[in-house]
């Protein structure tokens, strides 16, 4: 085990040590510059992780591989592209197996010593060379097509022989999970999404700009979506409710942050990916005078299009890991209509939104048209959401993860 010290007040309330933690960021994209290029939710908690680790004191550094090789820093973390091996491929068993990202990975390990590697979106961990490995799950591996199953129940397996320890974003995903794997051996540790005060109060004060950037007035009622456009996230659900809604009110304005290529931000975007991205473009083409479209948006930018909003919708019809847009927006004190899905469910609750079933355009219409005609309500919930959100910080995400740390340390 590590040789690291931990050292740790009465209260638990903060620990200082020095460790070597290396973040590893399987399929997603790495940002060379991450305060200005979009990324995945994943991507931007492994950031958000490693940034805050760093400012506990900890040596830190957040790798990916990649077509390409190269370095930058970034709020104290060391940020690490590694070209990849195109010709780490062997035959085993009848079997092609590809070694061409992990490859790298297993040689940066043992030219180096990390007390921890902890992995984001890397189901394989073996032969990685540290006295610690964790193995963060993200999504829900098992909500998969029938035909993909067997091989997703492979993956989990394989991480729980290998990894030491395995934690999740959520409740629901440790359930999930727990399908598969020990339950002694896997931790749920929520993610933060919560803005800073200052950011808060200062994209709040600067609301009226941020609307009329968006050319919309106090009467409008802005309705936000913030992420990918893929079939899982059902846009289409939301913009069909939306098409219904506008028909009734002119009032009624659709701003939509992001796109197909969100999560290829470095990497090639998926096909049908950009598939679905033109459905959407299609269906609002009549209705382009209330419709803003302000494609990849810069993550320091983010809280101003928050802040422009009235109401924030979730509108996924996968099981959600977590729901880190829905923290985002309730920090800004954002009313959220989100799918009951996943973790989703646990993170936007009655205080501070409105759930509705996956892929209900009639229950995601009648919920925008009660926050549309009730001002008072949307007052109670922005309030409540702003109260739930403190639950969501990534400093408390970073300190829970540093005490299994030293659990498992201690083991």
């Amino acid at each position: 085990m590590p040789s690291a010290v931990f050292y740790m007040d009465p209260l638990h309330e903060k620990k200082s040590c020095e460790m070597r933690i290396l973040h590893v960021l399987g399929v997603a994209g790495l940002p060379r510059d991450p305060d200005r290029e979009p990324t995945s939710g994943v991507a931007r908690a492994a950031l958000e992780i490693a940034r805050a680790q760093a400012a506990e004191g900890h040596e830190v550094e957040l790798l990916s591989v990649g077509q390409t090789s190269w370095q930058a820093v970034w709020q104290g973390v060391k940020l690490i592209r590694l070209r990849h091996a195109p010709w780490a491929h062997i035959r085993l068993l009848g079997r092609s197996l590809d070694f061409s990202r992990h490859l790298p990975l297993v040689l940066y390990t043992r030219r180096k010593h990390f007390d921890v590697v902890h992995t984001h979106l890397q189901p394989y961990l073996r032969f990685i060379r540290t006295p610690l490995r964790v193995a963060h799950i993200h999504n829900d591996l098992l909500d998969a097509p029938a035909a993909q199953l067997e091989g997703r129940i492979a993956d989990v397996q394989r991480i729980e022989q290998d990894a030491d320890l395995i934690v999740t974003v959520s409740h629901y995903l440790k359930g999930s999970i727990g399908r598969h794997a020990s339950s002694e051996s896997v931790k749920t540790v929520h993610n933060g999404g919560s803005y800073s005060r200052d950011i808060v109060e200062k994209a709040r004060g600067n609301r009226d700009d941020a609307r009329r950037s968006l050319k919309v007035t106090d009467e409008n009622f802005v309705i936000l979506y913030v992420g990918g456009f893929s079939a899982n996230k059902g846009v289409l659900h939301l913009v069909n409710a939306f098409e219904q809604l506008a028909l009734e009110s002119d009032r009624v304005i659709l701003a939509l942050a992001g796109g197909a290529k969100l999560w290829g931000q470095g990497e090639r975007p998926r096909e049908s990916d950009d598939q679905y991205q033109d459905m959407v473009e299609q269906h609002l083409r009549p209705f382009s005078h209330q419709v803003r479209e302000l494609g990849l948006v810069a993550p320091k930018d983010l809280p101003s299009v928050y802040a422009a909003a009235d109401v924030l919708v979730v509108p996924s019809v996968c099981q959600e890991g977590f729901g880190l847009v829905a923290a985002e927006g309730m920090s800004m004190g954002l009313p959220v209509i989100a799918s009951r899905v996943g973790g989703l469910s646990e993170v936007v609750s009655d205080r501070g939104g409105l759930l509705v079933p996956p892929a209900d355009e009639h229950a995601l219409l009648e919920a925008l048209r009660t926050l549309l005609g009730d001002a008072s309500l949307r007052g109670s919930l922005a309030a409540g959401a702003r109260s739930q959100a403190t639950n969501y910080t990534w400093d408390r995400t970073a300190q829970q993860l540093l005490r299994l740390y030293a659990s498992k340390v201690g083991q």
